[in-house]
């Protein structure tokens, strides 16, 4: 792949990511408060599927379906991947390079700084004699590490939350544990540092941060509905963070708003029998949508042309004496030779007829004829005759010493 091959699907990618964290954040308005944070969490999936579509191999189909007639139209405006429209050219070869390399560079950075914060971050805790992992006090409760998870807890835990908190929080953390949340928040760093340059792409990633915290609160809150109250304690107590949670690790605190989320707290409650529902609803909206995605890289193919033979029949007369009857099968549109040589001993000139039949609208056929003498051969003249199917068209040609004459007609075979 070219330097400017590359530069362009990056910024086709970038548009795409863009229009799928849009339109997913507008499903996520309709979806929170009528089904919960879970449902909306598995909005987030229509983002990596769509982008997952567009490197699909394209469908073709006819042109004519009306499907790609409307994906086509220009309503719709959507950025495609591949084909040689997808974007303009770079302006040249260098700046398509420079453009390449700035990339890399700050995939580069972004997974530099991502990486010096989760390392800081690990750095900073120190393992009890018995027990989790402990961070200095103040700190969130938190789930730390990808592959293998680690429990870390503020060295104030016990004497900052009573028991029933404790409780409420280590629940918390567990269902990020089984949800594997720091696994999808990698995946978010990895679509982000590539994506760097996309504001979009940071912000949505955020937003995903804070729905995979509501989604935790609302499956312990789904389990001990009696325990708001104290989970809403619990959460304000949390909030004052000491040490910066980077992304491979998943605190009890989040950046959500917190009153947006002690508000979300009183909802749970309410959703939790729409949540199979919701997550059927999410997850067949995430398809749907990344099969509109597939269909935008359809390819349309023109029906194969139907082609009309031709059969050209030439009855001549060269000098005088019978010149021979060729018959010579063609196509619509294609150039048919005939040649026409006196045999041995037999007085005429050779000649070369070039012959082209069209269709016209109404039916009829148009013969062009061409007819060429000499050595070398010289154009004589040039008829252009529109008759019907096995009409024949009579001609006289003459040149300087030579007379050539005769009928020629045209049928048309059927198409194939």
């Amino acid at each position: 792949m070219t330097a400017a091959r590359f530069v362009d699907v990056l910024a086709s990618q970038s548009l795409w990511l863009s229009a799928l964290v849009l339109v997913t954040g507008l499903v996520q308005r309709v979806l929170l408060h009528r089904f919960g944070a879970g449902p909306v969490l598995a909005t987030w999936w229509l983002v990596p599927l769509g982008l997952l579509a567009t490197w699909l191999p394209a469908a073709r189909v006819p042109a004519d379906l009306a499907l790609v007639q409307w994906l086509q139209s220009p309503v719709i405006m959507v950025p495609q991947v591949r084909g040689p429209h997808t974007a303009p050219p770079s302006s040249s070869p260098a700046v398509a390079i420079g453009l390449a390399v700035l990339w890399a560079a700050g995939v580069v950075t972004s997974l530099a700084v991502a990486w010096r914060a989760q390392h800081r971050y690990l750095s900073s805790l120190r393992r009890a004699a018995v027990g989790p992992w402990r961070a200095p006090a103040g700190s969130s409760p938190a789930e730390a590490g990808v592959w293998h998870s680690l429990l870390v807890l503020p060295e104030d835990f016990e004497q900052r939350f009573s028991p029933a908190e404790q409780a409420l929080v280590l629940a918390h953390e567990a269902v990020h544990i089984r949800q594997h949340d720091n696994a999808w928040r990698l995946l978010a760093l990895l679509l982000c540092a590539m994506h760097w340059f996309n504001p979009l792409a940071w912000r949505a990633a955020r937003r995903f941060r804070q729905h995979q915290e509501l989604a935790c609160d609302a499956a312990v809150l789904r389990q001990q509905p009696k325990a708001l109250a104290t989970y809403a304690n619990a959460l304000m107590k949390s909030h004052a963070p000491v040490t910066e949670v980077p992304t491979a690790s998943s605190a009890w605190h989040s950046t959500h708003p917190l009153i947006e989320r002690v508000h979300m707290l009183e909802l749970h409650a309410t959703h939790a029998a729409r949540q199979p529902a919701g997550r059927w609803l999410a997850a067949t909206l995430a398809v749907l949508g990344a099969g509109a995605v597939y269909a935008t890289q359809v390819q349309p193919t023109e029906p194969a042309a139907k082609t009309t033979s031709v059969m050209l029949t030439l009855n001549l007369i060269n000098d005088g004496l019978p010149g021979g009857s060729p018959q010579v099968l063609t196509q619509l549109g294609q150039p048919a030779t005939v040649r026409v040589s006196p045999k041995d001993g037999t007085p005429g000139a050779s000649w070369e007829i070039e012959l082209v039949t069209t269709q016209l609208a109404d039916g009829r056929l148009q013969v062009e004829s061409r007819y060429r003498t000499g050595e070398p051969a010289q154009d004589v003249a040039r008829y252009t005759q529109v008759m019907a199917s096995d009409q024949p068209f009579q001609f006289v040609v003459v040149s300087d010493e030579h007379v050539l004459s005769g009928n020629q007609t045209a049928r048309l075979l059927a198409a194939r």
